[in-house]
């Protein structure tokens, strides 16, 4: 298990998730890190929070 799963699984312990649901919620989220359209929403997301942010700066 990565460093990833690890803070995953304790994230969703303190979350009061089932361990029968943590393996799906892992799935997921290492399916969703592969998917390239995926990384290019994420990244136009951090592009107009940082954008939204410096013009706050101001």
């Amino acid at each position: 298990m990565s460093g990833v799963s690890d803070s995953l699984c304790i994230w969703l312990r303190r979350g009061g998730c089932e361990p029968s649901e943590w393996l799906a919620t892992r799935e997921a989220v290492e399916r969703r890190r592969d998917d390239p359209e995926f990384k290019q929403r994420v990244y136009r997301i951090i592009e107009e929070d940082t954008k939204l942010l410096e013009r706050l700066a101001k």
